[in-house]
């Protein structure tokens, strides 16, 4: 059975899926107090974005309930089968829910890893292992630490190929090769209907940031993965259908809040979700008693993040009542100024973190 949970999109019912949204507790989120590394469930909710050709499926990843969206997109191939662009993790529900558009537009050709991200790397592997006959194509800037091994001992099915430079313009036939671009022998054979472009890689303390962006041609359609976000003031649907718990545990301005289960409550959630992820650290963050580095400093941290005025159905939310800030009045205006009118934006935190470093 499945329910409509937006237009377009589609999951399981809950009952039915309990049983089949279990993977891993890396990156999972919601982990309870004393337990980190109980896998919590992911819930995948399918939405066809563009009518019988590009679908998402989207997932939930973060720490200590800062829950954020995770997408991984199948385009259609005109050549046939389909491609997947950054993969999630390969849970039954999702697979089940990959089946059914593969039961339309074909199976699943290539896989496409566009990073070197450890959030994104980590199911690359496993998805490929799912799709045995799919080819897996990886950022070329791959790394292990503090040995850089070969792809297939950093968790890589064997056949997996970095992907070439991008093909220079004009400069995609012949055989040979182009100026600053892939040989054309080595090109991957979707790359005529998404063609892609590189950035980096960009040099950090260890490894490297990359990032490959996909066009495609027949829709229109800019494929990307952390570069640029869109932040919209309603949480997305995959974030209530998960655990909304994240949601009513930011829902509060102070530790002795309430935390209730309103849609207006959600929405608050959502909003400061978006200032903790998108920042290192938001100006309306209040925190109690910031932790300086020193073992005291750490004692005094968690001895202030335990308060004893949490209310018992908020500590029953998970994590023992753990609070360590508060937020000042001015965090809606924070909000609105991160988000820009919903444009698509450079996240912050991207932009002081990696792409300062080179012009």
């Amino acid at each position: 059975a499945t329910a409509a949970v937006a237009a377009g999109s589609v999951l399981p019912d809950a009952a039915e899926a309990a049983g089949d949204r279990g993977y891993s507790a890396v990156l999972g989120g919601p982990f309870e107090f004393g337990f980190p590394l109980a896998a919590p469930k992911r819930a995948t909710v399918r939405r066809e974005l563009v009518p019988g050709r590009i679908w998402s499926f989207e997932q939930v990843q973060g720490l200590i309930y800062v829950h954020v969206p995770v997408r991984m997109t199948a385009v259609k191939l005109d050549a046939g089968g389909l491609l997947l662009y950054s993969a999630v993790a390969p849970t039954e529900e999702c697979l089940r829910l990959l089946a059914e558009v593969e039961a339309t537009a074909g199976a699943v050709r290539h896989i496409l890893l566009p990073t070197v991200a450890l959030e994104h790397k980590y199911f690359a592997g496993a998805f490929a292992d799912a799709r045995p006959d799919a080819q897996l194509w990886v950022a070329s800037a791959q790394y292990s630490f503090p040995l850089d091994l070969p792809l297939d001992l950093q968790g890589f099915p064997r056949g997996t190929k970095r992907l070439p430079d991008e093909m220079a313009p004009g400069r995609q036939g012949g055989g040979g090769a182009a100026e600053g671009g892939a040989d054309a022998s080595d090109r991957p054979e979707w790359a005529e209907q998404l063609p892609y472009k590189v950035l980096g890689p960009i040099a950090e303390s260890v490894g490297a940031f990359q990032e490959v962006v996909l066009f495609d041609r027949p829709t229109g359609t800019l494929l990307v993965t952390d570069l640029v976000v869109g932040v919209p003031t309603a949480p997305p649907e995959v974030l209530r259908v998960n655990d909304d718990r994240a949601l009513r545990f930011h829902s509060r301005d102070s530790p002795a809040e309430e935390a209730v289960a309103t849609d207006e409550a959600r929405a608050i959630g959502w909003k400061k979700i978006c200032l903790f992820a998108l920042y290192f650290q938001s100006s309306p963050l209040a925190v109690a008693s910031p932790p300086d580095g020193s073992p005291a400093g750490a004692v005094r941290f968690f001895r202030s993040a335990f308060p004893a005025e949490v209310p018992a159905e908020a500590r029953a939310l998970g994590w023992n009542g753990f609070i360590a800030w508060s937020w000042k009045p001015d965090w809606r205006d924070a909000f609105e100024a991160l988000r820009g009118g919903g444009s698509p934006l450079v996240p912050p935190i991207i932009q002081v973190a990696i792409l300062n470093r080179e012009p």
